[in-house]
């Protein structure tokens, strides 16, 4: 995919993919429950993975967007239960 949309597209790209679930959650959170709130926690280390991206720093990039997406999960899976 990177390679079709280029290296500045791609960036954008991830970036939407990285974030847009926060805006779902609060959006989750405003017309059900407030217990949706709860993955909010990961989100500075979203923000952390965002900046490296854009710095270009690569490197652990992957490790750590899936290490994030699984702490993003289990606390969503946990927030639906709560709510």
């Amino acid at each position: 995919m990177a390679t079709l949309l280029g290296k500045e597209s791609s960036y954008l790209f991830y970036s939407l993919l990285l974030l847009l679930p926060y805006v779902m959650l609060i959006t989750m959170a405003i017309v059900n429950s407030f217990y949706f709130l709860l993955p909010l926690i990961t989100l500075p280390e979203a923000l952390r993975l965002k900046k490296d991206c854009n710095e270009g720093r690569l490197e652990t990039i992957p490790q750590r967007t899936a290490q994030m997406n699984l702490v993003f999960g289990v606390l969503f899976v946990l927030s639906c239960l709560a709510a």
